[in-house]
């Protein structure tokens, strides 16, 4: 993979608190900053992920809720039955 240098600027106290963590996993200070941007943009992606289903389920009916609601239920039935009859 291609690596591309950049500078960055941080606040002094954050950048002493990098060092310090860099140091005490005896990693250099750019694998730290690549571990927690990765990490950001991990979560920020499941974020997204969890807003865009919110935003899809609010824009469902209700009439589409209940509908799904009594297919699950029919089929928890079934699958009940399914149970009841085998001979474990």
């Amino acid at each position: 993979m291609t690596s591309i240098k950049t500078a960055v600027s941080f606040p002094e106290e954050l950048f002493l608190a990098l060092e310090r963590q860099a140091r005490a996993e005896g990693l250099p200070r750019s694998t730290l900053v690549q571990r927690a941007v990765n990490a950001y943009l991990a979560r920020a992606a499941a974020t997204q992920v969890t807003r865009r289903l919110n935003e899809n389920e609010a824009a469902r009916s209700q009439d589409e809720r209940e509908q799904e609601a009594s297919e699950l239920s029919a089929w928890r039935r079934l699958a009940a039955r399914a149970v009841e009859v085998e001979d474990w």
